[in-house]
């Protein structure tokens, strides 16, 4: 076990960095065998779950078991159940997809580090792609056995944002390019048209001047501040990257974070923290902000929340549209270091991709898919998001140096520490020089 302390040890630091919104730990999972049947049993812990299922890993005289660690819905784990059947008839060698249920991500990350070390994680999960350079860098996620699989169900622009130094390092079922969302309802009562519909950031300003009232507690933007996902969707509209860690300082990146500096001090936007709310869908469906950056997740909370409001969700501004960018918010089908079958693992990924689970999947989780012709589809349904359409071209991987999570938090304290303080100026230049000077690569 000696090969996986590295990984251990900054695990330690970072596991908690992709957890969701689910509830804390429990400590409880549940063990489900999906073949040309479906099976299920209960554990009295995580570990004791995965231990129990990780026995019959190995080879058989009807091949081996591949263990599925997942969480989420009840709906959403069942879909991943249905995606899974028939396996054994299509991938030769594999007896089973063994699901390993967790109570919520927390509980997962939280088990991760001794199931890593105990050689019981499972051999695939379902991950996103915000952190996966610093899991890929830290030795958490393996690369994909490519050698063997058929990946045309795939969109080349989502393996993209997958692929490090020339490998993959997950096969994506999801594409979904980062977006601005418009309050359409409240966009028209202003006097705004849909030739007015911003294209850079300086259009962005230019609405927010109008329409902003801190008074009342309304504002031209919502930016998340607290989360450096939002920041980055600006930060690439100006053209600037993160660089994995390589281009943190770049003036590019300075004109970004000033600008988003000057609208908070100007009273132009707001994150929602400042309004004592818990996200930005929340601020947004409460009629609290005109625009907002986020994606295609929004439709849950719009549906739930703000069901009668019209809305529209536009490409990331850019300042300079002959070089455009976003991020590709992707989920993927992803290997753990420890998985004893690579190859068998890579072909079970690229079975659960297949177009077919990955329509599966979509009705689960309300994602656009990675293939492309169900993306289509998704877009003529979904019409509120059909300006998105084509945005995965250009769309890049978030770019986060390595240490991502330390960087995150270092990030947010600096940047809400100036916005929040009135007399405090200092300068995107001096924060981000200084990110510069701990997170370089």
């Amino acid at each position: 076990m000696k090969k996986y302390s590295a990984v251990l040890l900054s695990m330690a630091v970072v596991v908690s960095s992709i957890t969701g919104c689910g509830a804390g730990s429990t400590g409880q999972a549940t063990t489900t065998t999906t073949s040309e049947a479906v099976t299920s049993t209960a554990a009295t812990s995580s570990e004791a779950a995965v231990a129990a299922s990780t026995t019959t890993s190995g080879d058989s005289g009807d091949g081996v078991t591949i263990t599925f660690g997942s969480w989420g819905n009840d709906y959403e784990i069942e879909s991943y159940k249905k995606m899974a059947e028939g396996v054994s008839d299509a991938v030769p060698g594999v007896k089973e997809v063994k699901f390993i249920t967790y109570a919520s991500t927390d509980d997962f990350w939280n088990n991760i580090p001794s199931q890593m070390a105990a050689g019981t994680a499972p051999d695939l999960i379902y991950p996103t792609d915000e952190n996966a350079y610093e899991y890929i860098r830290g030795g958490l996620y393996d690369a994909i056995d490519t050698s063997s699989i058929d990946l045309s169900d795939v969109s080349k622009d989502a393996l993209k944002v997958w692929t490090i130094d020339d490998k993959l390092y997950g096969i994506p079922l999801t594409m979904q390019p980062t977006c601005l969302l418009l309050n359409l309802d409240l966009f028209k009562q202003y006097g705004f048209t849909e030739a007015d519909y911003p294209k850079s950031w300086d259009d962005v300003r230019k609405i927010a001047e109008k329409v902003s009232d801190p008074k009342n507690n309304f504002y031209g933007l919502c930016l998340y501040m607290e989360n450096p996902f939002h920041f980055t969707q600006v930060l690439q509209g100006f053209g600037g990257s993160w660089g994995n860690g390589k281009t943190i300082d770049s003036e590019k990146n300075e004109e970004a974070l000033q600008w988003a500096i000057d609208m908070f001090k100007d009273g132009l936007a707001v994150s929602p923290t400042q309004l004592g709310d818990h996200w930005d869908g929340e601020t947004f469906a409460a009629n609290k902000c005109l625009m907002t950056t986020g994606g295609v997740w929004y439709y849950g909370q719009m549906q739930s929340a703000a069901p009668k409001t019209n809305y529209i969700a536009l490409p990331i501004p850019q300042q300079d549209w002959d070089t455009p960018a976003c991020s590709l918010h992707s989920s993927a089908l992803v290997i753990l270091k420890n998985c004893q079958h690579k190859d068998l693992a890579s072909k079970v990924a690229a079975y659960m991709a297949r177009k077919d689970a990955q329509k599966i999947n979509t009705d689960a989780s309300g994602a656009i898919p990675s293939n492309p012709e169900l993306k289509e589809e998704y877009f003529k349904s979904h019409t509120q998001f059909t300006q998105l359409d084509g945005a995965e071209k250009y769309a890049v991987s978030f770019g986060y140096p390595s240490k991502t999570t330390e960087f995150e938090t270092d990030f947010v304290n600096a940047v809400t520490a100036v916005i929040y303080d009135s007399t405090n100026n200092t300068s995107a230049k001096d924060i981000l020089s200084q990110l510069q000077s701990q997170y370089g690569e």
